[in-house]
């Protein structure tokens, strides 16, 4: 697994700049708009790496999970910037993860339900909901995933159509930051 170094590194790779500095006033507005927390999240191989976090107010919420690396395919984040690769990468995990005895078909149908609902959804077991969309650069590669999590009391189907559009808006200004920054 990569150091802190090597990290630091692959973030500052993203157009020479690191992603984190422009995404934190976003996502502290996002985490106030929706009163949960938000986190910046970027591949790593077959697992997502959580870059930056934001909570948002409410006595009842999930924790911020800066700095912890996740499989991919078992997150909503994961999941969203999965949907996104190029074929070839896709392929290259996919075959990784069956390895390990991951139902890949079944993945393969919920990617194409994200990239055609515009976001991921993760229902966890602890009564925990997860929302992410991608966020683009100026060449329309997807460089990171933006999500929003929090109970199921406060995430219902109702209240999903609202987050989608918040992160989705979330994404818009942070994919707006990024195609002024000079490209090193």
């Amino acid at each position: 697994m990569a150091g802190p170094v090597f990290v630091d590194l692959g973030l500052a790779a993203v157009r020479g700049m690191d992603i984190r500095v422009h995404a934190r006033p976003i996502l502290a507005d996002l985490a106030v708009s929706l009163n949960e927390t938000v986190h910046l999240a970027q591949l790593e191989g077959a697992n997502v790496r959580y870059l930056i976090g934001a909570e948002g107010a409410n006595a009842l919420r999930v924790t911020d999970r800066t700095g912890q690396v996740t499989p991919a395919h078992t997150s909503a984040t994961g999941r969203a910037l999965l949907a996104d690769l190029p074929d070839d990468r896709l392929e290259a995990i996919l075959a990784e993860i069956e390895a390990e005895g991951v139902d890949v078909p079944a993945l393969r149908a919920e990617l194409a339900e994200i990239r055609q609902r515009g976001y991921a959804l993760n229902f966890r077991p602890d009564d925990v909901v997860s929302m992410a969309t991608t966020v683009r650069d100026q060449n329309d590669q997807t460089v990171a995933a933006i999500n929003a999590v929090g109970p199921t009391s406060r995430m219902s189907q109702r209240d999903q159509v609202h987050v989608a559009r918040q992160l989705h808006a979330a994404a818009a200004r942070l994919e707006e930051v990024l195609r002024a920054v000079p490209q090193a």
